[in-house]
């Protein structure tokens, strides 16, 4: 298994795009194909803060949920027409809100509060003038698309689980409200002919939960099951469906036929251990167990068969894993105290054909190649020099970007490092401000002003609103030259 820096986690996207994953920084795209890196240079608005890709509108056009600017703020749609192609208008627009919003029949369904305050389902053709339909007192949080039909899935405080089957015209084919519980895990899984979903009360207060299959043609209930936790994440993969509940450290799988308990699993131990997520690939479940740790099932006999534990720089991302082709990528988030948690990702690669070979399973860092940073005198302050000697632009894009962070972070006024109780320890207070990007000409075969340029801009709108320098409480600046 081998570990590839990615740049700040907020920038990172996946793009579900035959056997790659695109991961955004300042400036580039990292595309990492199998277990090799390359750059797209030219990417799709590489600089814009991607958040998810959120649908799929027909075969050649992605709708992309994004953070405009720098700061995280809500996301504006931008639609795309492939992976690395510009953005194209769909729906009358380029670019628009995309809460609770999803592609149905050519046309786009979103939930808003109407004028005395209800929730309801809005049917648009053009999303710059007026619906065509609304279905009052509709709402959903999941749902499951199938031919020209969706179902969708409800829950409020104050409501059972609540679903309804629409056609294309929006007609209602059925709707079902199942009593019991008040609130569930906002799932719903396309199985075949039947929608699987959840329903259980609040976190902390209830011990049990249900898992339920409702037949697509009925809404009849096809079966239900009592499950003794809390369910905090519930995926199908296969005929399983996959439970994990960290508030009662337990996973679980169930049959998506029967609703039989194959595999049940309760830890003791260090009530900071998390159960976030189950998942299964070759023959084995995978589990996140910490932050620090993917714990390893045999997926036959449930045995315990290894715990892969994440390097200290690192830790496991709440997302589950994903499959490209015949690999399996884990994403990671930074690691080792929250004065890093802005600055950097990466992602853990496992070939299948690794894992058929047995355990125990390694690791392998990334080489960050020749980065560095030093502290330099400036009359009764200091500034920083990040020098970056890379034969490829995007490494020096790419590990620029996590250094620049890494210095702005630790020595600066900032959000996340200040909540930390050794900050003041690590604080550099001569610090002026500046930080100054070193690029080594010689060695670099493919140069970019234009690229630099742009990402000291946007470093510089991001230091206006995240970070303050000690000695000058003022923001910090970003430069660079070649050396």
């Amino acid at each position: 298994m081998k570990i590839f820096y990615t740049g700040n986690p907020e920038d990172e996207r996946s793009i579900p795009d035959g056997n790659q994953l695109v991961f955004g920084g300042y400036t580039h795209c990292l595309i990492l194909e199998k277990d090799s890196v390359f750059y797209n240079m030219d990417g799709y608005f590489p600089e814009r803060r991607f958040s998810r890709w959120f649908n799929y509108y027909g075969t050649d056009v992605a709708v992309a949920s994004i953070r405009t600017g720098i700061s995280p703020k809500s996301g504006v749609g931008i639609v795309y027409r492939n992976a690395y192609g510009d953005p194209v208008e769909v729906f009358g627009v380029s670019d628009f809100y995309t809460s609770d919003g999803i592609v149905f029949n050519d046309g786009f369904l979103l939930t808003h509060l109407t004028d005395d305050g209800r929730l309801s389902l809005y049917y648009y053709k053009r999303l710059d003038e007026d619906p065509e339909k609304i279905l009052p007192e509709y709402s959903f949080t999941d749902h499951v698309l199938f031919g020209d039909d969706a179902i969708l899935g409800t829950w409020f405080d104050s409501q059972d689980p609540f679903f309804c089957r629409i056609n294309k015209d929006l007609d209602v084919l059925w709707e079902r409200q199942l009593s019991g519980k008040d609130i569930g895990a906002k799932v719903v899984l396309d199985h075949k002919d039947s929608v699987i979903a959840c329903a259980g009360k609040r976190i902390f207060e209830d011990t049990t939960s249900r898992v339920f299959a409702l037949d697509k043609a009925t809404g009849e209930t096809r079966w239900e099951t009592e499950i003794p936790v809390y369910i905090r994440n519930m995926q199908l993969i296969g005929d399983r469906v996959y439970i994990s509940s960290n508030t009662d450290r337990s996973y679980l799988v169930i049959c998506a036929n029967t609703g039989e308990i194959l595999f049940s699993k309760y830890e003791k131990g260090d009530d900071s251990a998390e159960f976030i997520w189950l998942w299964s690939d070759s023959g084995y479940m995978f589990g996140y167990y910490t932050g620090a740790v993917i714990r390893v099932f045999d997926e036959l006999t449930g045995n315990h068969v290894q715990d892969i534990e994440v390097p200290n720089e690192f830790s496991l991302a709440k997302r589950s894993p994903q499959v490209k082709g015949d690999h399996i990528y884990f994403l990671l988030s930074s690691g080792g105290g929250l004065h890093k948690v802005d600055c950097y990702g990466g992602v853990m690669v496992l070939p299948r054909e690794e894992l058929k070979q047995g355990f125990p399973l390694n690791i392998e860092v990334e080489d960050k190649g020749d980065i560095s940073y030093q502290a330099i005198k400036d009359g009764k302050t200091e500034y920083y020099e990040v020098t970056a000697s890379y034969e490829e632009l995007g490494d020096v894009l790419r590990f620029g970007q996590i250094e620049i962070r890494l210095v702005a972070q630790k020595y600066a006024y900032n959000f996340w490092g200040n909540m930390e109780d050794n900050f003041k320890a690590r604080l550099n207070k001569k610090f002026n401000g500046r930080i100054v990007l070193c690029v080594d000409k010689a060695r670099l075969k493919n140069p970019d002003e234009s690229k630099f340029d742009l990402m000291v801009k946007l470093f510089n709108e991001h230091f206006k609103e995240k970070s303050l320098a000690p000695a000058t409480e003022k923001p910090l600046t970003l430069e660079w030259k070649y050396i």
